[in-house]
């Protein structure tokens, strides 16, 4: 009796997700989309005010005060990577991911619980991978950009004084 109980259970979980699928996709695509066009927004923030032919006639110490503030957005940027690149786009595509099985189908003797642990493993995945794009970032800021903002702070203090 057990075990039959369990078996409708299941087949109630796919049915609602089969049912809902296009309801799913729909926000799952739109999270992704959102995900992405934040992504772009705040590069292009990010990326604006820096810069151009501008910047290259103005005298030295607002030249590097500018150069500074441009590698304090860099910085800012990879030192957040996690919060506005990898969380929401791993996010959408876990989510995504989890859509494909019903409409695929189980295979044979899969269960629920077999969905569900694809699902997290992918979670697993993305995490793993997203774990890397911001070892790679902080590695990036510890290397090369704090050691160049001391060097431009130490040149501005030079040309201040």
């Amino acid at each position: 009796m057990r075990g039959h109980r369990h078996d409708e259970r299941e087949e109630r979980f796919l049915g609602l997700l089969r049912r809902n699928r296009a309801r799913i996709e729909r926000i799952c695509r739109s999270w992704t989309d959102a995900a992405v066009a934040y992504v772009v927004v705040r590069l292009l923030a990010a990326r604006r005010g820096h810069g151009g032919a501008a910047a290259a006639a103005q005298p030295l110490v607002d030249r590097l005060r500018r150069e500074i503030a441009k590698l304090e957005a860099q910085i800012d940027l990879l030192r957040t990577v996690r919060s506005w690149y990898v969380l929401p786009l791993a996010a959408g595509a876990t989510v995504w991911l989890a859509t494909l099985v019903p409409a695929i189908g189980l295979p044979p003797g899969a269960t629920p619980a077999a969905l569900l642990a694809a699902v997290a493993v992918s979670g697993l995945v993305f995490g793993f991978v997203g774990w890397v794009v911001v070892r790679l970032n902080r590695r990036a800021v510890e290397a090369d950009l704090l050691p160049y903002r001391r060097e431009l702070e130490a040149l501005l203090a030079e040309a201040e004084a």
